[in-house]
């Protein structure tokens, strides 16, 4: 198909479709999506960042239609959910259970009322971005001194590094097809991330805790969150949290398929009111650790 067929085809959307067999969901064309729902600034913004981030060879004035070339995010022509995920202007009108839903409860079970709940929409990029700000800004923290730099160093209860990846993990690898949302619950003793969707072959819930070969489950929302550095592409994620939480005197995360994948990542032991310490699983490489009354690590 030439140039001037494509830009056709893009602009003027199409029938709905779904995926062939063999055919990856975000490949898929999306359902009469055309340029005029795309944010284009929000593309331009991308291969700016592109470029610092991987040496992204796209020049930064780049024209929206060969950005989506040149990441494939056209399928026969027309744009694919990825395309819409990645830039869409609102991609929930497409791809509705595009949502990350985040909870905060108190205790250590799903109770009612929720003390803090909030359904985040948007790009790929800003629920990545929604969610890890929602946990970081409920969990325990320290800020160090100005000793070594000018900025003052702060430390939060669970790695940041570790909570992006659980996230990323999920949206990145869930199943589109499915209409549950990614869930993000913060309990007293854990954080929990579930998403649609299992682990492709031949990976199993053993092999995360190694080095494994790299099988996004979404390869055109992978490629393009890894030119913003979201992911890398070495299979070593979970291996990184694992290896961040022990640093931190955490227990290791658990990686659980049943209905759903859900990562398991434990919080620092923490002192009640009552006294009563919060047990926390036997594997446990934590070292003591207390949350003090203003909430910071001691």
């Amino acid at each position: 198909m030439g140039e001037t067929q494509t830009t056709e085809a893009v602009r003027s959307g199409g029938e709905r479709e779904t995926a062939h067999p063999g055919e990856i969901v975000d490949a898929v064309p999306c359902a009469e999506a055309t340029l005029d729902d795309l944010d284009l600034e929000g593309m331009y913004r991308f291969v700016r960042i592109a470029r610092r981030a991987r040496q992204f060879p796209l020049p930064a004035e780049t024209p929206p239609e060969d950005l989506l070339r040149h990441l494939n995010l056209l399928n026969r022509g027309r744009l694919t959910n990825a395309a819409m995920l990645l830039f869409g202007k609102v991609p929930q009108r497409f791809l509705s259970s595009s949502v990350i839903e985040c909870a905060h409860f108190h205790g250590t079970d799903v109770a009612k009322p929720i003390p803090f709940y909030r359904a985040y929409k948007g790009t790929v990029f800003a629920l990545v971005d929604q969610a890890v700000d929602f946990v970081l800004g409920k969990i325990a923290l320290s800020v160090g001194t100005r000793a070594e730099s000018v900025q003052a160093p702060v430390v939060y209860e669970i790695p940041k590094e570790v909570v992006t990846e659980a996230i990323v993990n999920a949206v990145a690898h869930r199943d589109y097809t499915d209409g549950s949302s990614v869930l993000v619950r913060l309990f007293a003793d854990r954080l929990e991330v579930m998403n649609s969707g299992r682990l492709p072959r031949p990976l199993t819930v053993e092999k995360l805790r190694v080095p494994h070969q790299s099988l996004p489950g979404n390869p055109l929302l992978a490629e393009s969150m890894y030119l913003l550095r979201y992911i890398e592409r070495t299979g070593t994620g979970t291996v990184d949290m694992i290896r961040r939480c022990v640093e931190a005197g955490l227990p290791e995360p658990e990686f659980d398929v049943g209905a759903r994948f859900v990562t398991r990542i434990w919080r620092a032991r923490k002192i009640y009111p009552n006294n009563q310490k919060l047990d926390l699983p036997e594997n446990s490489h934590e070292t003591t650790r207390t949350l003090g009354a203003n909430g910071c690590t001691t």
